[in-house]
């Protein structure tokens, strides 16, 4: 996974940075993490639903109205918690949980 991830900065233009990158579960490493803060870039990983990611879900004490894109208020709450992997340096960031109705995660 950090091959792929990789490549792309290998192929910018002089000057050119690449700011935020969203990824699936697959990218969920501490080695693409660390990766990605070195060079400044954002990012946001969707994770699976396993043992550690419900523990750290568990932790939220507070459920806020999320917003859409256009400000509008949702159905849906965001939660954050912040989380460290064992193998990424105590390099803490921050999970973000998204609920509705329907979908509970």
């Amino acid at each position: 996974m950090l091959e792929a991830i990789k490549r792309p900065y290998e192929l910018l233009p002089e000057g050119k940075k690449i700011v935020l990158v969203c990824l699936d579960s697959e990218y969920y490493r501490a080695d693409v993490m660390e990766y990605l803060r070195e060079r400044g870039t954002s990012f946001g990983i969707v994770v699976d639903k396993d043992v550690a990611v419900k523990e750290a879900k568990s932790g939220i004490k507070e459920w806020r109205t999320f917003r859409d894109r256009d400000g509008i208020i949702t159905e849906r709450k965001i939660g954050e918690i912040v989380h460290t992997m064992n193998r990424n340096n105590n390099n803490a960031f921050s999970m973000k949980y998204l609920k509705t109705e329907d979908y509970d995660f």
